[in-house]
């Protein structure tokens, strides 16, 4: 081959890798672009609650807001019951601004009493109730349909806020998790009943069974340690994100090895465009900033029943304005 030859083949060569290269930084973009249009609600829709007045001011959805309602279940620990699909132990709405990395994280007690959609055993009619937010999942067929249960329940208890994309995770997997950033430390909170290993003000370093008891257990004895599993849960997710973030900073390969962790344990019906878009805007900003905050109400004892949580209709309110939402003059 001629010298002359070689460099037209080598050119040629070149060409059809910067037309690959092209074709597929268009795919990626048009993805990560569909990603983004089916993730953030269309502000020009009328489907949703997109304005709020609210003490003379008016306030408008934030268009770079994506929703993902994060569900912990724990049918792998044996609490499913024939011809039911589990319940939430775990519930927590992450709302990330994907304009600035901001990512707030609203934790939900599970024992939250609000409407829920159930389906008569009878005759299989589905109806409205009022009851403990964790029991909208056990009446789904299957993971997907509980996880879409459990978003209408969430959206009606957040004053109607659109929210139909959810990430559900069987607690089994807590322990693989944690395993997978090397431990996850913490400051006790609380006991955990059931382990000997934890004492509250000292320091832990969780890894599998000891973090999923850490997360998971509680005293059924005392009407209020649903709401001291729930500050454990709150905080082994802060002390997890940011090492996970720090370990995938250094190395972003690291993402996908949690990623194929979480996944052997869970389900969503996020599309790998809505995934796309997400790994794309979190590699662009980053997590700016996590704020973690419970909706406002109060544990209740009630007689003969289980433990309900009553939420603060007007706390919830302006939690909602203050997460979702932005002031008309700062918009």
């Amino acid at each position: 081959m001629t010298a002359k030859r070689a460099l037209i083949v080598i050119g040629a060569i070149l060409a059809a890798l910067c037309l690959a290269a092209g074709i597929a930084f268009a795919f990626i973009q048009g993805t990560i672009a569909q990603g983004r249009q089916s993730l953030l609600v269309d502000t020009s829709s009328d489907a949703a609650p997109l304005t709020k007045e609210h003490d003379g001011a008016t306030y408008h959805w934030n268009e770079n807001m994506a929703c993902i309602l994060f569900l912990g279940t724990d049918k792998e620990l044996g609490r499913a019951t024939e011809g039911l699909n589990g319940q939430a132990d775990a519930v927590m709405l992450l709302a990330l601004d994907t304009s600035n990395g901001h990512l707030t994280c609203i934790a939900i007690p599970r024992e939250t009493k609000c409407t829920i959609t159930i389906k008569e055993p009878k005759y299989g009619k589905e109806a409205n109730m009022e009851d403990h937010l964790c029991l909208a999942y056990n009446y789904g067929q299957d993971d997907q349909e509980s996880g879409q249960r459990m978003c209408r329940a969430v959206s009606r208890l957040l004053d109607g806020i659109p929210l139909e994309y959810f990430y559900t995770l069987n607690l089994s997997g807590i322990g693989d998790l944690a395993d997978a950033v090397g431990g996850v430390d913490v400051v006790a909170l609380s006991p955990v009943v059931g382990t000997t290993e934890i004492s509250p003000g000292e320091e832990v370093h969780l890894t599998g069974d000891t973090a999923l008891d850490y997360v998971w257990r509680r005293n059924l004895a005392d009407d209020y340690s649903p709401a001291d599993r729930l500050a454990r849960q709150k905080q082994f997710i802060e002390a997890f994100a940011a090492k996970a973030l720090a370990e995938c900073k250094g190395n972003p390969l690291k993402l996908l090895d949690l990623f194929d962790v979480a996944q052997r344990h869970s389900a969503t019906n996020l599309t790998s465009d809505e995934m796309a878009f997400l790994a794309s805007d979190l590699t662009e900003h980053g997590v700016s900033s996590l704020d973690t905050v419970s909706i406002p109400g109060e544990m209740t004892p009630i007689p003969n029943q289980p433990t309900a949580f009553i939420p603060n209709t007007d706390g919830i309110e302006e939690l909602v304005l203050s997460v979702f939402y932005i002031p008309e003059d700062a918009s």
